[in-house]
């Protein structure tokens, strides 16, 4: 290894049924680009600030490696296991960790721009303020990930499991989280601004402060979901389902209703026992019957109604 990567290389082509024993290994700061680390040994070596930019660690065992602030762009990682690894602050840029093993992992800080972790093991793992714009997280596993403040604008999360998540602050303006598993995540304050939410399960999910401006959350879950001062300029609700809002999660919520995807109501004043009572709000897609005519009464009664206006001031007896 410390005679250059070219011998490497070559005694492991020359050598391919000898699996490379690196565990423990002090790596630190070595001049690493393109080595040959295929399936190779390495729990608890020390790669801090190794520059292994277009290396092939793929199936490699990493359990526990140290990586701070490594240099890994445009690497191979496929099956790598990285459990426990620290990537504090790592480059991995468009590097390549589908499938990788990454529980509990800490990637605090870490660069993955255009980073492919498709299928990637992540649960419990530390993404905190990381940079993943346009990483393609799609049915990744990110159950109690920690994931606040991180940079996922455009990023391709469609059907990722994210329950428990933690994505408080996180920006996700543009990202494509479509039949994701968001139940009981924590996206307060997070920018989801012209995301694509359709068919997410948002299950007792906390949405307070969030940003959902031209959000598509068509046929979304909404049970027990809590978006108190939530922004929704036109976001486009229809087809949502159990969507139930008490008064104190729709505090604040700001809608517009002048444009075609319009946040549609359900109010049936049976329940209604005092003048300006709201008993409760409710989406739906379809309207039958009398809840239709009541309901087309109701809004056709509005007075003017002028954009980003809250919901419970519009809705009137």
């Amino acid at each position: 290894m410390r005679e250059g990567v070219e011998n490497w290389n070559t005694w492991r082509k020359e050598n391919r049924k000898i699996v490379p024993d690196l565990k423990g290994a002090d790596l630190k700061y070595m001049q690493l680009q393109g080595v040959k680390l295929r399936r190779a040994e390495l729990q608890e070596a020390e790669l801090d600030g190794a520059q292994l930019q277009k290396a092939d660690l793929s199936e490699a065992k990493l359990h526990k490696a140290w990586l701070y602030e490594a240099d890994l762009q445009e690497a191979t990682l496929v099956k790598a296991q990285l459990q426990e690894a620290s990537l504090l602050r790592a480059q991995l840029t468009k590097a390549f960790l589908r499938e990788a093993q990454l529980q509990k992992a800490d990637l605090a800080g870490a660069h993955l721009q255009e980073a492919n972790l498709r299928k990637a093991q992540l649960r419990k793992a530390d993404l905190g303020a990381a940079q993943l714009t346009k990483a393609n997280l799609s049915r990744a596993q990110l159950q109690e990930a920690t994931l606040s403040g991180a940079q996922l604008q455009e990023a391709d999360i469609f059907r990722a499991h994210l329950k428990e998540a933690l994505l408080n602050g996180a920006q996700l303006q543009g990202a494509n989280l479509g039949e994701a598993n968001l139940s009981e995540a924590n996206l307060v304050e997070a920018n989801l601004s012209g995301a694509n939410l359709s068919d997410a399960q948002l299950w007792k999910a906390n949405l307070s402060g969030a940003q959902l401006y031209k959000a598509d959350l068509r046929g979304a879950e909404f049970k027990s979901v809590c978006l108190s001062n939530a922004r929704l300029e036109e976001a486009d609700l229809r087809g949502t389902t159990h969507v139930h809002f008490d008064e104190t999660q729709i505090k604040d919520i700001r809608v517009d209703l002048r444009f075609g995807k319009f946040l549609e109501r359900y109010w049936n004043p049976l329940f209604i026992k005092k003048p300006k009572a709201i008993p409760w709000i409710e989406l739906r897609r379809d309207y039958t019957g009398i809840n239709f005519l009541v309901t087309l009464v109701a809004l056709l009664s509005l007075p003017g109604q002028k954009a980003s206006k809250p919901v419970h001031d519009m809705i009137q007896v």
